[in-house]
């Protein structure tokens, strides 16, 4: 769930590792900063994503170094992807590097947790 309720909260709870998906906006910066402090007070390790990425991580690069998670994966921006996700359309299709980004992610992931 987005931001840091009690529903975020609940689920990331005695999770072995969470992706934090981010945008870099000023409110997805302050949404990623919370999100990073429950993690760290629940002792969950998490990872970045970075969604709608156009060449430079900037401050959310700044906040992951705060914070000692890694970058896992990069999401470019795209209107192509954009449109086709509000019409239900598999983004895959319209955006194939999306399948190695999403396995990237993954591999990283099950490298951490196994």
């Amino acid at each position: 769930p987005p931001g840091t309720t009690c529903p975020m909260i609940e689920a990331i709870h005695g999770a072995d590792y969470c992706i934090l998906i981010t945008e870099p906006t000023p409110f997805g910066l302050h949404d990623l900063e919370l999100s990073l402090e429950a993690c760290q007070m629940l002792d969950v390790p998490a990872g970045l994503v970075i969604n709608r990425y156009q060449g430079d991580p900037g401050e959310i690069h700044s906040l992951a170094e705060k914070f000692k998670v890694p970058i896992l994966g990069l999401i470019p921006f795209s209107m192509a992807l954009a449109r086709s996700y509000a019409r239900g359309e598999d983004p895959m299709q319209v955006l194939p590097e999306l399948e190695e980004i999403t396995a990237r992610i993954f591999t990283q992931v099950k490298e951490y947790v196994t």
